[in-house]
């Protein structure tokens, strides 16, 4: 009867550790911003971790070196018209920022945190009957990043090349055509791969859809591997990320505080569940960051100003 006891708990030990293989670490940043910042990003400098955060209803934004603590770099007003932000890495490692305004069709690049208070900006032709665009990206193809739009009414995209090291974005878009009704499109790629994942809260649907590097260079969404994630969950943020030539997908709910981490195997036809278990509710932002070429998440909470950086573990 004791060994049998035994090896039952031996069992279970293993079970247990086996079911921790994959998560999330001990914060490495743990930090309390002012409430009613909407918008929140993290980004890299040298290594070194990097946050953005914006009020749309005030105008107001700061910019943290987020091991710096409470107080940020830089606080300043940039108008209450921005819905998009996103850093690009140049040749010399510094970001070119980047803000986006999808009812104005306004874009601002620039490669000075300061600058980004001007009023200067520009405007860049739209195929669209309006100006007005649902989702806003960023995606590398030929090494070259691309301003992603797309209007989720009709399935219209276009991509616009952006030129980090000049902070100029081609006036003269590419356009293609996808499913419509998706309010989130985001990417992310490996050696070999760009992976797109398409997210429809309303409909409660989920995609990664993967492309080679090759084939993407002239269109995107032109994938022969697709795979599709049934879902009763209302998840309010998906986020997609690779790791050592994996495509990961983590999913979270506000409403219940569901959290989720997935995996696609390599030939793209099932999703296996690393890890799952219920969070605080109302987190709000989320964003994969590479540190040590290891993924860290950070997320950001808009009620309270919680924001933090954990390491993935995989």
């Amino acid at each position: 009867m004791r060994l049998i006891f035994a090896l039952c708990i031996v069992a279970i030990a293993h079970s247990l550790s086996f079911a921790q293989l994959a998560g999330f670490e001990t914060p490495k940043v743990n930090l309390t911003l002012n409430k009613g910042f909407d918008i929140a990003y993290a980004y890299v400098i040298g290594n070194e971790p990097h946050m953005f955060c914006y009020d749309t209803h005030t105008g107001k934004a700061a910019f943290w070196r987020m091991s710096y603590g409470n107080k940020p770099l830089a606080s300043l007003s940039i108008g209450n018209s921005w819905n998009f932000f996103s850093t690009i890495r140049t040749s010399q490692g510094s970001p070119l920022y980047l803000l986006a305004n999808s009812q104005t069709g306004e874009v601002k690049t620039t490669l000075n945190i300061l600058d980004i208070a001007s009023k200067n900006q520009i405007s860049i032709n739209n195929t669209f009957d309006n100006t007005q665009w649902s989702t806003t990206s960023v995606v590398h193809l030929n090494l070259e990043p691309y301003l992603f739009r797309y209007i989720g009414t009709t399935g219209e995209v276009l991509l616009n090349r952006i030129h980090p090291q000049t902070a100029l974005i081609d006036d003269t878009p590419t356009s293609h055509t996808i499913e419509p009704q998706w309010d989130h499109i985001e990417f992310a790629q490996s050696q070999e791969y760009i992976y797109v994942l398409k997210h429809s809260t309303a409909k409660k649907s989920i995609v990664m859809e993967c492309v080679k590097h090759n084939t993407a260079s002239s269109n995107p969404f032109e994938s022969t591997l697709r795979l599709t994630y049934e879902t009763t969950t209302e998840w309010t943020s998906s986020t997609i990320f690779t790791f050592n030539e994996m495509a990961y997908l983590l999913l979270y709910s506000a409403m219940s505080g569901e959290i989720m981490l997935l995996q696609a195997n390599e030939d793209m036809t099932q999703l296996v569940t690393l890890y799952k278990t219920t969070w605080s509710t109302g987190w709000t932002n989320f964003n994969v960051i590479y540190l040590n070429s290891w993924p860290y998440l950070f997320h950001h909470k808009e009620s309270n100003g919680l924001a933090r950086l954990s390491r993935i573990v995989l």
